[in-house]
């Protein structure tokens, strides 16, 4: 987390306090949400034991606390995406200078794709408040059904141990994977431009055997990854699935055995239901999570590295070169 709390303390007071305001607005509409399903607990309930007067009432405050979640969120998605345009602009500028007074060679990348990439920055602060409104469901189906609850409540634990063990899987070949990409693509593009002087030397075919070697042995671990990863996903979901389908039949038994309305039923399966989306979400979190930290990074190492001390050493009338030695293999060129 020092690299958000870095990216938050070197922006401008403007823009930070227009994404906390947002991010507040959010939060508040995420939390007013979590009663919706009260209502259609009480709706339904009400339906069961033909209560006319209580129907009506529950369909007037369902649409009011509707209409209020939906305000306070439309009102910090507008703060996010009017300030997010600053936040580019600002970050594009400050990654220029400071890489002209480090007296640093300016990457495109560092300057221009890593700065709008921020105007998604929203994204990050959604899955986080996801995540911190989690207890809350948790909390509420343990006041409709204990046992439903520590079935809830082993699910989360279960998903978030995977969170994690997949976040370093990921983080761990990925950064592998594309150093390797990079190391390789570097290889080939000097074999190509070396082509002359291989063709010359009469090695081009080993050459190009090596390359390709190389290359194939790249392709098989990225290969290896995403065969990897896609069944992790494929495991989780069917997980999941299984479940939400046990949750379902539990929350349908209790019912069964008149220990609670239909209204409880739905009331249940929809907390459950806002658990599985912030788990979801904080599957994307520490995937942006990681995206951002790194893009944070690189703006941290153009701000604050050090520049280099240089020597004067004159003008410079002559160079000479003794015993240069230059071959291929063990083909001696020159």
């Amino acid at each position: 987390m020092n690299e958000i709390k870095w990216f938050f303390k070197t922006m401008p007071f403007k823009i930070k306090s227009s994404y906390i305001i947002s991010f507040l607005f959010i939060l508040i509409s995420s939390l007013i949400s979590i009663a919706i399903p009260l209502f259609y607990k009480f709706i339904i309930d009400s339906f069961q034991e033909n209560e006319i007067d209580n129907i009506l009432k529950g369909i007037i405050f369902y649409i009011i606390i509707n209409a209020i979640s939906t305000f306070f969120f439309w009102l910090g998605e507008y703060l996010f995406r009017a300030k997010s345009s600053n936040s580019v602009n600002y970050y594009m500028n400050k990654a220029y200078i400071w890489g002209i007074q480090n007296k640093r060679k300016i990457n495109p990348e560092i300057i221009i794709n890593d700065p709008l990439a921020f105007g998604d920055f929203s994204s990050l602060i959604y899955s986080l408040i996801e995540i911190i409104k989690i207890p809350i469901p948790l909390l509420l189906i343990f006041i409709l059904d204990k046992n439903a609850f520590f079935i809830s409540l082993i699910s989360v634990v279960v998903w978030f141990i995977y969170i994690k063990y997949d976040r370093k899987y990921v983080d761990k070949n990925q950064d592998i994977i594309i150093e390797n990409e990079r190391e390789n693509f570097d290889f080939i593009d000097d074999s190509i431009k070396g082509f002359r002087e291989i063709s010359m030397t009469g090695t081009f075919l080993f050459e190009f055997k090596k390359v390709q070697k190389r290359y194939m042995h790249w392709y098989k671990k990225v290969k290896s990854y995403i065969k990897k990863r896609n069944l992790y996903l494929i495991v989780l979901e069917i997980i999941k699935i299984l479940v939400m389908i046990s949750f379902i039949v539990y929350s349908f038994y209790g019912f069964y055995r008149n220990q609670y309305l239909l209204g409880t039923v739905f009331a249940l399966i929809s907390y459950y239901e806002m658990l599985e989306i912030p788990i979801e979400n904080s599957f994307d979190f520490s995937q942006y999570f990681g995206y951002y930290k790194k893009l944070i990074n690189n703006l941290k190492d153009i701000k604050e590295e050090k520049v280099e001390k240089r020597y004067d050493i004159g003008e410079i009338k002559e160079i000479k070169i003794k015993d240069l030695d230059f071959s291929y293999g063990e083909k001696e060129i020159f």
